[in-house]
């Protein structure tokens, strides 16, 4: 391996992101969840969506997730409420507590919406929040005894079990390659080997052309890589 393979240290991108989490993003269809007291339940462009029939509607995932809530407290969704009731509840069941009631809790929406809302509710409050998600229920809205959202549209666009990244922190893709000199590439002016994807993350990213690989072979380099 060449010393200089290390200026393939060309990009730094937001691309990956380290937290475990479980998302649903309805391209495939409605990826299991099922509707209650709602009518006409479709997916469609990535949207999960069902009409209203009137008091305590919502929407449901499939059971056994098996969803590690280690170190995660946050349930992140985007969705529009045409109704004019100005909550919602997540309502969950785990491991430990197969069961809807008591687990739960509600947040306060926009209401009467014409474009979609994103919101992150923090579960961390409820004592009963951990071990292991088996299933996750979304009350959108959530209906008291006297209110009825009869007839509104609910549309959910995406929602995730998970924490949001920390904003200041970058994610980063290395690239290592074997026998790789640092002027190989079309990056650094080569015409012999075009690499136009390269380019465009080195475009998109941040480039460090000082570094140097720890050994001229790729073994031990490796290995410095994973163990510093």
């Amino acid at each position: 391996m060449k010393t200089a393979v290390t200026s393939l240290f060309v990009s730094l991108v937001a691309s990956i992101v380290a937290h475990a989490e479980q998302r649903w993003d309805f391209d495939s269809g409605t990826e299991g969840w099922t509707a209650t007291n709602m009518t006409g339940l479709a997916a469609s462009g990535g949207i999960l969506s069902a009409t209203s029939s009137g008091t305590d509607p919502y929407f449901i995932s499939a059971g056994a997730l098996g969803v590690d809530l280690t170190g995660i407290n946050q349930v992140r969704l985007r969705f529009k409420n045409p109704s004019a009731v100005p909550t919602a509840a997540i309502y969950f069941a785990t491991a430990a507590d197969p069961t809807f009631a008591g687990n739960f809790v509600t947040f306060p929406v926009s209401t009467n919406d014409t474009a979609f809302q994103e919101y992150t509710v923090n579960m961390s409050g409820h004592a009963d929040w951990g071990g292991t998600l088996n299933r996750l229920r979304l009350d959108l809205p959530n209906t008291a005894s006297n209110q009825s959202s009869s007839g509104a549209l609910i549309e959910l666009d995406w929602c995730l079990v998970g924490n949001a990244p920390p904003p200041s922190s970058p994610n980063i893709i290395m690239i290592l390659a074997d026998d790789l000199g640092w002027n190989d590439t079309s990056i650094n002016g080569s015409t012999y080997y075009p690499t136009p994807n390269l380019e465009r993350l080195a475009a998109a990213g941040m480039r460090f052309t000082n570094a140097y690989a720890a050994n001229p072979l790729c073994s031990p380099t490796r290995a410095s890589i994973l163990t510093g």
